[in-house]
């Protein structure tokens, strides 16, 4: 049993201004369009009044212009200024009364019912109805008639203009025999073949420098919003979001792509290869290290100095310091202590240090074959927290982050430049003060396009942009169309198809195929002047402190050698045997 159908009767006054109609009207309006009524009766007979009524329902999207209309005939609804509505409003009757003539007076009146003559009114700048039958003698004249057929299967070849912005990935300008290509040039390429149009693809004369479009304060607009607002374009192509600036002023297709919105940053490394040699130890370990090497030095002249031999391997304590330091680098002792509580502490020093040895040579291996850590920011909060300002192209980003309810986007949003072109957006980055916002097919392909000679003469890295991790915003992608476009229903069934058959995501990697691969090359051993940086480190200290020795052996040789009252520069030898005798009286034993 079928369920019974809704029916609405609205009864206009005659004082009733139709431009803005009162608020019971409006109310039963959008019923009227929740209920999804197929057919809508307009009965009134003055012309402006209709005219008034169309125009507002257009505007305003009151009513489904997409339903079945049936309205009486007037010229005054039919001039070149109602030819943007009747490019909307296809599926519908006109009821023209045609007058008796008073030569034939037993002739009875009767009725054409006309129809839009889609798409041929596009070509237009006058409406001629289309003849669909006559009412004619309490009956109609011809059988069989559908007076609300679909016209948009067959478009006849006509032209349909399209505005489009070279952005990456959708629409690219190419220096081939096509003369584009992206996502949305081949989808529309496709549908024109299947609802058998012409696209007339063009670019605005302001695509430069207004981009996707605004509104300027004297309510004009500008961009591919003006060529749909204004309706010089019956598509636009070239990224377009569906956010509310853009959801007011034309119809979407469904969304064919969804995007990753994040920003391209700066990178910065950790790479301290002066460092490299310090590095496999904490500060913790290397103070015990050389706490350890002080405490045994001291250790092994104490138990000398209680040996019962008068010469050992450890003679003094200089000496002591130099032979731990040695065992320490595994540089085995020149000949073996006498001295058998020597002989078990250096055993046990011996094991201590091969320990010590082998954890800093694994320790130096691994940080010699891994690339040094990357400073990278992959959140929004990061982002807002680091002081670097962001930029993004079009003039309503900057709105679209204010009504964030994210408090970090918000932040974000307050500085937010408007970026005119991304001509030298990479040199701002990798100068570590700019952050540019994009979809993220877009900033691989402008990183991949980055090195020039400005980035050599400047002496910046190419490689140190990093796209950030986390997406701001996931945005579906569509095709921009007038608004109440009647082509908006089988556009969108046949993108559904081609997203069912594949087709957009083979064409997307096609459009991406020379782009880098985002994933992280493996990590290899390799050694370069880089790492082995830390070599010098450690020669230049050798060198400074032998260079500090040989000044402290300059200075002790003429400050205090060379005034002991026993130094004869003549007879040098009286001095040293003199000092020679005096050590080893002090270390003879009983």
């Amino acid at each position: 049993m079928e369920t019974p159908r809704q029916m609405f009767l609205i009864q206009i006054l005659n004082d009733e201004n139709l431009r803005s109609p009162n608020y019971i009207t409006v109310k039963v309006l959008q019923e009227i369009k929740k209920a999804n009524c197929d057919l809508i009766i307009i009965i009134i007979q003055d012309g402006y009044s209709v005219k008034h009524f169309l125009n507002f329902i257009h505007e305003n999207r009151i009513l489904n212009t997409k339903a079945n209309y049936i309205m009486l005939h007037d010229y005054r609804i039919l001039n070149s200024e109602m030819l943007h509505i009747w490019n909307k409003i296809l599926s519908c009757v006109l009821i023209k009364k045609i007058e008796r003539d008073r030569k034939f007076e037993n002739m009875s009146t009767w009725f054409e019912l006309l129809t839009v003559p889609y798409p041929n009114i596009i070509l237009r700048e006058t409406f001629y109805g289309k003849l669909l039958n006559r009412w004619k003698y309490g009956k109609m004249q011809r059988r069989n008639v559908n007076f609300f057929n679909d016209k948009t299967t067959n478009l006849q070849g006509v032209r349909l203009k399209t505005a489009m912005y070279e952005h990456f990935p959708m629409v690219i300008k190419t220096s081939n025999s096509k003369p584009y290509k992206g996502i949305e040039y081949n989808i529309l390429n496709a549908i024109q073949k299947k609802m058998n149009f012409k696209m007339k693809i063009y670019e605005t004369s302001d695509s430069k420098i207004e981009k996707w479009g605004r509104q300027l304060p004297n309510e004009s607009f500008t961009g591919l919003a003006g060529e749909i607002v204004y309706g010089r374009a019956h598509f636009v192509i070239g990224n377009l979001y569906a956010n509310l600036f853009n959801l007011k002023i034309m119809d979407f297709s469904i969304a064919h792509s969804i995007e990753c919105l994040t920003f391209l940053t700066p990178e910065s490394s950790t790479d301290n290869s002066w460092k490299t040699l310090f590095a496999p130890f904490s500060g913790e370990m290397w103070a015990c290290v050389i706490s350890s090497q002080i405490l045994i030095g001291l250790i092994f002249y104490y138990l000398k100095a209680q040996s019962a031999f008068l010469k050992d391997t450890f003679d003094d304590l200089s000496n002591c310091f130099l032979l731990t330091y040695s065992m320490l680098l595994l540089v085995s002792l020149s000949k073996m202590p006498k001295s058998w509580s020597l002989r078990v502490l250096a055993g046990w020093y011996w094991t201590y240090c091969l320990l010590i040895a082998c954890t800093y040579r694994a320790s130096f291996t691994a940080i010699l074959a891994n690339p040094p850590s990357r400073i990278t920011v992959d959140s929004v909060r990061e982002l807002s927290e680091s002081g670097i300002k962001c930029g993004a192209l079009g003039f309503n980003n900057k709105i679209l982050f204010q009504d964030s309810f994210d408090e970090y986007v918000q932040k974000i949003g307050n500085y937010l430049e408007h970026v005119e072109t991304t001509e030298g957006v990479t040199l701002r980055i990798l100068k570590g003060d700019f952050a540019y916002f994009d979809n993220g097919y877009f900033l691989r392909y402008l990183r991949s396009n980055t090195k020039n000679e400005k980035t050599e003469k400047e002496n910046l890295n190419a490689d140190a942009l990093h796209i950030m991790k986390s997406c701001v915003y996931k945005m579906p992608v569509s095709i921009g169309m007038e608004k109440n476009s009647p082509l908006k229903p089988r556009v969108d069934k046949y993108i559904r198809r081609l997203m069912e058959g594949g087709l957009l995501t083979k064409w997307l990697k096609e459009v991406i195929e020379d782009l880098p691969v985002e994933a992280e090359a493996p990590q290899e051993a390799l050694m370069d002047l880089n790492k082995f940086w830390s070599s010098f480190v450690v020669l230049g200290i050798g060198y400074f402190l032998a260079f500090l020795a040989l000044i402290y052996e300059h200075l002790h040789f003429k400050y205090i050698v060379q005034k002991h009252p026993l130094y004869d520069k003549f007879n040098p030898k009286k001095y040293y045997n003199f000092v020679r005798g005096k050590k080893q009286a002090s270390n003879k034993r009983y």
